[in-house]
């Protein structure tokens, strides 16, 4: 008796029976962008879960979602720190289109976010470690914050650990600068405030002095993130 193997289409399950067994592994779905000064890499996995990566004027903006803080993390300290080494000697890649072209790369063959991130780390040979602060040589023993009222209210904090903290809000706008300027911890913050602004839920003088007190019980910049909304918001 001879066997025929039935090889079914994409839509059968994705299984080829036969010999031997294969199994066709679901792949991340990739698009790269480029308009005039604005590149970007955009990865959807089989998941669902999406990571996309936008370069412009601004900087470079990160975003996972469903939101995972950990994983966007690692993926904007690894496009900073790629895009630092570009003038470095012997770096494989000397601007940022070949940077989101290896991207794009790495990410076809991807099954996850975890494994784009493990190829992008070893691909564009970076470590994936936070940048050192400007101030780290500096910093004081202890949290340094000052508030003052000039158009708005102006909260600067600077942490124990080098990284810093200005934040603008005003009548009708948030300003925001960190460092290090991490792309998923200036959402996280900037989105929060502008959203409690909005919600008007307090008013931009209860916003700041209740934000100025969260620094000051806070050694370091995930610290004051992780302390804001209970002292925005008590028992959220």
């Amino acid at each position: 008796m001879r066997t025929v193997p039935f090889e079914p289409s994409a839509s059968a399950g994705g299984f080829i029976f036969g010999s031997p067994f294969r199994t066709l592994i679901p792949m991340a779905k990739v698009t790269k962008i480029l308009e005039h000064d604005w590149l970007a890499v955009r990865v959807t996995f089989p998941d669902g879960t999406k990571a996309n990566v936008t370069w412009n004027r601004g900087g470079e903006n990160v975003v996972v979602t469903p939101t995972n803080p950990q994983a966007a993390e690692l993926l904007s300290l690894i496009v900073m720190e790629s895009k630092a080494k570009l003038k470095s000697p012997g770096y494989p890649f000397d601007n940022l289109g070949k940077i989101a072209g290896e991207m794009e790369k790495v990410a076809k063959s991807a099954t996850s976010l975890n494994s784009y991130l493990e190829g992008l780390e070893r691909d564009l040979k970076v470590t994936g470690e936070r940048p050192k602060p400007k101030a780290a040589d500096t910093a004081p023993a202890q949290t340094l914050v000052d508030l003052k009222k000039s158009r708005g209210w102006q909260l600067q904090a600077t942490f124990p650990t080098g990284e810093r903290v200005e934040l603008k809000i005003n009548a009708r706008s948030v300003a925001l600068a960190i460092d290090p300027n991490i792309s998923p911890k200036w959402n996280e913050i900037s989105n929060f405030v502008f959203g409690v602004k909005q919600s008007g839920i307090v008013d931009d003088e209860k916003l700041a002095r209740a934000l100025t007190s969260a620094a000051e019980k806070s050694g370091s910049l995930d610290e004051w993130i992780a302390n804001m909304r209970s002292a925005v918001l008590p028992g959220s």
